[in-house]
Formats: structure tokens, sequence, C-alpha cells
């Protein structure tokens, strides 16, 4: 990854015209490498900060308004290939990624190690933060997805206007395939949280606990249709494990909240 920075940088820097300020001439395009404490090469107005010698940290931005910032732990790599895009990894946290191809897209990892946050697409968002091997991946338009406090947990989106995440458990996941709709697993451990949207009218879905006074594990709530929901877990006044909340079909709800070992799938077996 240092070297592909290094010939970028090699590359403009030897092209006639670069030195210049103007961000309009294609001779002049806007790019900022830096690696280990310091600049590369600054081009426009990107911008990009690896923080402080000896960390070994890369940030690489490529686009009018692009910002990239690696800092604060070692051996990780910001990257920002697109318009007004920020990647950024802040705080403690080692071997970290946050990583940005599209526009107008804010990637975030940072106070744990081995997170990776990644987007592909415009105006959409991934944060992975405050945990250990956790993924944020996104991709899509004006989507977003969201993992905090634990480790080993991922979200996925894959569509337009959808939200994925998990928060306050390990070995969590929520995945959305398709528009409109949003997967939540939080407040307990290895809960599952999926949607495949086949239609164009909004899914929910939600595995774990509702509330973090009753920690929820080992539940799955699971949609494929479209304009349906399923809620499998605990509520506001008892846990729920092990449950299984699942719609195949459109306009559908699927509920087992608030106890242990329950079990709704629709159409009914």
């Amino acid at each position: 990854m240092l070297a592909v920075g290094l010939g970028i940088g090699a590359a403009l820097a030897g092209t006639p015209g670069t030195a210049a300020a103007d961000p309009s001439s294609p001779l002049d395009p806007n790019v900022a490498i830096s690696f280990d404490g310091t600049s590369l090469f600054q081009s426009g107005t990107a911008t990009a900060d690896s923080g402080t010698a000896g960390d070994f940290d890369l940030a690489i931005a490529l686009g009018a308004g692009s910002h990239a910032t690696a800092t604060g732990g070692i051996f990780d790599s910001a990257i920002a290939l697109g318009a007004d895009d920020s990647a950024t990894m802040l705080g403690t946290g080692n071997f970290d990624s946050a990583t940005v191809v599209g526009n107008g897209d804010d990637a975030f990892t940072g106070n744990g190690s081995l997170d990776f946050a990644t987007i592909f697409g415009n105006g959409s968002s991934a944060e992975a933060s405050t945990g250990n091997l956790d993924s944020a991946s996104t991709f899509g338009t004006d989507s977003s997805t969201d993992v905090e406090d634990g480790s080993l947990d991922s979200a996925t989106v894959v569509g337009t206007d959808s939200a994925s995440d998990t928060s306050n458990g390990n070995l969590d996941s929520a995945t959305v395939v398709g528009g409109l709709s949003d997967a939540e697993a939080r407040n307990g451990d290895g809960d599952l949280a999926s949607v495949v949207n086949t239609g164009s009218t909004e899914d929910h879905v939600f595995a774990g606990g509702t509330d973090s006074s009753f920690l929820s594990s080992n539940d799955i709530a699971s949609v494929v249709g479209t304009d349906s929901s399923a809620f499998a877990g605990g509520d506001s006044f008892a846990a729920g494990n092990f449950d299984l909340a699942a719609v195949f079909a459109d306009d559908l709800n699927a509920t087992a909240i608030g106890a242990n070992f329950l079990v709704d799938i629709l159409p009914s077996l």
C-alpha cells in the first residue's frame, strides 16, 4: 500500500504544472499523501495526515475537498478516493483501515484494533469503533453501517437508503441487501439481523435486546420480502435468548420477544 502511495506521489511530482495551486487544472489534481508522520505530496484541496513518526500510518486523499487521517495507532491506513470524502482512523487502535471510494462519504475507525470501515458509493457512511476485529461495509448510495462497543461484529449494506448497525455485544451481525431497509443487532452476543428486500417498501429487523438492562443473546431476526418486519430477543421488561423471528413474504410481521426459545416464522409452516 505504501508503494502505491509513493508511486502516485512520484508520478504527480514529475508532471509539469503540478506545483501550481489551481485545483481546476487537469494537470493539478487534488492529491495528498502522507506516511509515518511525513507529507509526501500535497496538491489542491485534498489533505492527508499520518500522525506521528514511528507509527507507520498511511493516509491518501484523492479528490477535491477530500481528507484522510490516520493517527493514534500503528500500521493504520486511511484512504479517500473521491470528492468531499472523509476517511479517518483516530484514537487508540492498531492495524485499522478506513477506506472510501465515491463522493461525499465518511468512513471512521478508532479505539480498537483490526477494525475496517469501507465504503463504495456516494453520500454514505461507515463506522467501526470501540472494539476489535470489527467490520462496517457500505456498498450503495445514502446508506450507512455502524459497529460500536463490541468485538468480532459486522454490519453490511448493499443497497440504497438502507442502514445496519451493531452495538453493545460481540459476534453480532447486521446485514441489509436492498433498499429502504434497516437491520439492528444490539445489547447481546451472537445476535443476527438480516434483510433481503425484494421490493420497494421498507423492511425492518431487530435482534437482541431493546433495553441494555436486559441483554439478549443468540437471537435471529430475518426478512426476505418487502414491507415486512421481524423482531427477536428481549424487550423493556425481560431478556430473550435463542429466539427466532423470520418472514419469507411481503406485508408480514414476525415477533419473538420477551422470553427464551420463542419462534415465529411467517407464513406459518
